[in-house]
């Protein structure tokens, strides 16, 4: 009996190391990969709190950025990079445009501006200068007291344009301040010579339009400064007929010539002629009642 249990024994741990070696043999037919793939992680979503959050979400160019507050509300930040001005062209003002803002220059008393911008506009279009361009110029330099370039640019308007009778009325306005200048009136001969010419020049401009009050009216100033009260009184009268009643400097000239031939005084006294013949300018650019000069035309 013994024997018979030995054998059971030794029966069994053979079937036990049996057991064992297939398990071995299994686990060493198996096919081990070299590199074992390890799968990601899934990311824990981040938690909110009730304070306000933000998480910036940049993209790989960086150009800008996606926020998301803790009010679930999605908001797109541009970088903050520096934008460069594009400069716009200035507009070219037309010519009618220039010789308008010149001219406002001129009523605004800003005469050196005007000057610099009518210089600059005759010298850049040479021959196709218009007339007015002279004219407006020539006014600058009449209040400026420059009297030879404003009757050299009168001069040239009326050659540029001899329709036109605002400018001979101009070239007589600028020889009576040049007399006026050197305080000379009377029977001179160079006041005679003086005189003569911007009658001529005012007849010139009645010729165009001959009920144009400023040509009568200039020519009024020319026959007072040479000694003629009563065809000055004629002329202003005239002037007043024709469209110059109501304005300020043709009613105050008329007050005093009448004055002077009431006193019947034969000399002429020291008359500052200037401010009228300055009025006389600014009320043949721009006279605001047009009512009052229904046929000034600027």
């Amino acid at each position: 009996m013994k024997k018979g249990v030995s054998c059971l024994l030794t029966l069994a741990c053979l079937t036990l190391a049996g057991g064992g070696v297939v398990n071995a043999s299994q686990a060493l037919d198996e096919e081990v990969p070299a590199a074992a793939v390890v799968e990601p992680a899934e990311a824990v979503p981040a938690v909110i709190t009730e304070e306000k959050a933000v998480v910036a979400l940049i993209p790989e160019d960086g150009t800008n950025s996606l926020t998301v507050d803790g009010t679930n509300s999605l908001t797109v930040s541009e970088k903050e990079n520096p934008i460069e001005p594009i400069e716009q062209p200035l507009k070219k003002l037309t010519l009618e445009e220039e010789l308008a803002q010149n001219q406002q220059f001129i009523n605004d008393n800003e005469l050196e501006k005007a000057l610099e911008n009518l210089t600059a506009m005759i010298e850049e279009r040479g021959c196709l200068v218009p007339a007015r361009a002279y004219y407006l110029r020539s006014v600058a330099y009449f209040n400026l007291q420059r009297y030879n370039d404003a009757l050299r640019d009168a001069q040239t308007a009326s050659r540029l344009d001899e329709d036109e009778p605002l400018y001979y009325v101009q070239k007589g306005l600028v020889r009576l301040a040049i007399l006026q200048m050197y305080d000379v009136m009377g029977q001179d001969a160079a006041v005679k010579e003086q005189c003569g010419m911007v009658e001529m020049d005012s007849e010139k401009s009645l010729e165009f339009q001959h009920r144009y009050w400023p040509a009568l009216f200039c020519r009024a100033i020319s026959n007072y400064m040479r000694g003629s009260i009563h065809k000055s009184l004629a002329d202003c009268g005239d002037a007043l007929k024709r469209g110059g009643r109501g304005v300020s400097f043709v009613e105050a000239f008329n007050v005093y010539v009448q004055a002077e031939r009431t006193a019947g005084n034969a000399r002429f006294p020291t008359v500052d002629i200037q401010p009228v013949l300055f009025n006389s300018i600014n009320g043949l650019m721009n006279n605001n009642d047009k009512n009052q000069c229904p046929e000034l035309s600027v």
